[in-house]
């Protein structure tokens, strides 16, 4: 087994594993990788999509609900070895460790594609309902804005 180091976890989940599985199981190359999301992830994905998932980027629950994701693969994928002890600085990353974490990595692409492609949808207008979602859109944005000055001023206020 070659043994993986990065200064760096979340290095090693944007870019160590999907390298090594391109070079190990891929030939080397992106595009066949990117097919094989499209066939393991999106098509099955969009196969069972049922009405009830939430895919609107807007809507905070399904934000929370995407984090929550995130948060159950960062717990119980990306902190520990294959043997369960706990990641440390400076560790080691085994083979097993990256092709164990494939599958997570190729999901979350997955879905975040197809996550993205909802949003753009209804940002360009392109999905049904669109300009009164694009107005909601617009009125959260400026809400948003709103809040980051507030906590911009609140930040000045205290240092």
């Amino acid at each position: 087994h070659s043994h993986h180091h990065s200064h760096n976890l979340h290095s090693v989940w944007d870019t160590t594993i999907i390298q090594h599985a391109i070079s190990k199981f891929y030939q080397g190359s992106f595009e066949s990788f990117q097919q094989s999301i499209e066939q393991d992830v999106v098509s099955k994905t969009l196969q069972t999509f049922s009405s009830s998932e939430c895919m609107d980027g807007r809507n905070k629950d399904c934000v929370s609900t995407w984090a929550q994701e995130s948060w159950n693969y960062a717990l119980h994928s990306a902190y520990a070895h294959v043997d369960g002890t706990e990641i440390s600085t400076g560790d080691s990353l085994s083979d097993d460790y990256l092709e164990g974490r494939l599958e997570v990595v190729k999901k979350c692409l997955g879905m975040g594609g197809i996550r993205l492609a909802r949003v753009l949808e209804l940002a360009l207008g392109t999905a049904e309902g669109k300009e009164e979602e694009l107005s909601i859109m617009v009125e959260d944005k400026k809400e948003e804005e709103l809040s980051l000055k507030k906590m911009s001023a609140l930040r000045g206020a205290l240092s």
